[in-house]
């Protein structure tokens, strides 16, 4: 498994990806870090808005991050290579989903150290270390769950389908994410859950551990989430595809 992970992260070398991994969570971190050095809407609350645009973010940035990680296999005969030196496609599918795992867990990291230095820096207010962390580990596992959606998409429809559904999905969690609609529904739509749970400890009406409770559903749904899609794509005919 690793080295397939390996093989999917060489691929990308001349991918315009790599730019992308380093340079969106530095320019973000930076622009938010800089709005919040003056007067701003999120004083009090700047460390939960930093997370919380983040994840709005996030949720679309998905739909073209996973495509983009695919570019390669498509240039290179559509995904049949792997599949005619008799790798498991399977294990091709679960490792290229932990490939965008560890980068996108990487974004969250590379951000969330650029800010943190620069709160500490200019700042120089107090931080709760654990709070932070928890709020990384939440963006982080309950976006997730969109990976192995992305990548069925970007399989089945190409790039425009995660796109379309990235859009809908961001603009869907806005609304249910930050405002009351949608207050008996949200729990059962995991997109919403970053953003909403964020919205819910700035007001007081959640704490941590439920955070902790919706951290653990999204690792089990990503995990089921998975298994289906790789299962679609074993049975998938890459073939009739690379025709089309």
């Amino acid at each position: 498994m690793l080295n397939i992970i390996k093989s999917n992260w060489l691929r990308t070398k001349r991918q315009p990806i790599r730019w992308f991994l380093f340079l969106a969570p530095i320019l973000y971190a930076l622009a938010f870090s800089i709005y919040i050095l003056g007067p701003n809407s999120f004083d009090g609350v700047e460390i939960y808005a930093f997370f919380e645009t983040f994840a709005i973010l996030a949720t679309f940035s998905l739909s073209f991050f996973v495509p983009m990680l695919y570019e390669a296999d498509k240039n290179a005969s559509f995904y049949t290579n792997d599949i005619k030196f008799g790798i498991s496609r399977k294990k091709t599918l679960v490792a290229k989903f932990l490939l965008i795992g560890l980068l996108y867990a990487l974004i969250i990291l590379i951000a969330s150290i650029i800010f943190l230095g620069i709160w500490m820096i200019f700042k120089n207010k107090a931080i709760n270390a654990g709070e932070f962390l928890i709020l990384m580990v939440l963006v982080f596992f309950t976006s997730i769950p969109l990976i192995p959606i992305y990548q069925y998409l970007n399989l089945k429809y190409g790039q425009s389908g995660t796109i379309i559904l990235g859009i809908f999905l961001t603009l869907a969690a806005i609304l249910l994410g930050t405002t009351g609609l949608g207050a008996l529904i949200w729990k059962f739509l995991p997109f919403v859950w970053p953003i909403k749970l964020i919205y819910l400890l700035v007001h007081g009406v959640v704490y941590l551990k439920v955070c902790l409770k919706f951290i653990g559903l999204g690792i089990v749904i990503s995990i089921i989430f998975l298994i289906v899609v790789a299962n679609w794509f074993n049975k998938w005919d890459v073939y009739s595809k690379t025709e089309d």
